[in-house]
This record gives C-alpha cells, sequence and structure tokens, in this order.
C-alpha cells in the first residue's frame, strides 16, 4: 500500500462519503470513470456500504478519531492493539513460526481493521463477536 495519512476529522467528514455521490467525490479527486483512481473509489465505497456479517458491526474510518471511537464502541477502553508488521509473504508462501493464543485461547472480541486504498487513509473496520484469536509470527520461507 502507499504511504497515506488520515484527515482530520472536520476535513474527513466533508467528503461525500457515498456510493449515492461517488460523481462527486471522483470529482474532487479527478478521477475519471474509466480510471484507476475511479475504481478505486467506488471499490472502496462498496466494501463500506456493504451489510456486517450476522452479529458484528462495521465501519469505515477516515480519521484517527473516527478509528479511536469506534474501537472502543465495540471493546471498550482495555483494548490490546495488534498489528501486522510486514506484508512480504502477502500472495505467496510464508513459514509460520511460534503461535501464540490470546486470552488463553477463550472466546473473545475482535475488531479487524483493513486499510483500503484511497488518496487518504481510510481503514475498514468489523467486529467479530465471538472469535479466538492467535498471535503468530511469520518467517521468511
Amino acid at each position: 500500500m502507499p504511504k497515506r495519512s488520515f484527515l482530520p476529522r472536520m476535513i474527513a467528514s466533508k467528503f461525500p462519503f457515498s456510493t449515492s455521490k461517488i460523481d462527486e467525490l471522483k470529482k474532487i479527486f479527478h478521477a475519471g470513470d474509466d480510471s484507476q483512481m475511479g475504481k478505486m473509489i467506488g471499490d472502496a465505497l462498496a466494501e463500506c456500504e456493504i451489510s456486517p456479517s450476522a452479529g458484528g458491526t462495521k465501519r469505515c474510518v477516515s480519521s484517527i478519531e473516527d478509528m479511536i471511537d469506534f474501537s472502543t464502541s465495540v471493546l471498550a477502553r482495555n483494548a490490546v492493539v495488534r498489528t501486522t508488521e510486514n506484508t512480504k509473504g502477502s500472495k505467496g508462501d510464508i513459514m509460520i513460526g511460534s503461535v501464540k493464543e490470546i486470552n488463553g485461547g477463550k472466546v473473545a472480541k475482535s475488531l479487524s481493521c483493513h486499510q483500503s486504498l484511497l488518496p487518504y487513509l481510510l481503514y475498514y473496520c468489523h467486529s467479530v463477536p465471538k472469535v479466538r484469536v492467535y498471535e503468530a509470527d511469520i518467517l521468511d520461507p
């Protein structure tokens, strides 16, 4: 993914972020209908507007304030942040090193956030109410 930044909430909230206003959003970013940028905007909007899975909740966040608010609304204030440090194994073979159960292997709430491709940083976040979480080391094959 290219390097991008979150926008301040005050700016991000002004974008017409809806498929019903996709033409307006494309105009802001000078994206033609058949351009790669136009496709990225359409894909991000579509992903953000699909319904959450059963029992879950989801939101697209484009500011750090929105991410914190959504995360704490799902997980309360005792959230632990985990992240993927590199994506070298993406779409290729990988080797798994040690695997550690989180929360003693018990079912827990979790929230996952994935970057969407837009000119500014946007995350598609979704909760899974009952899941077992593991932390795994991904080694170079």
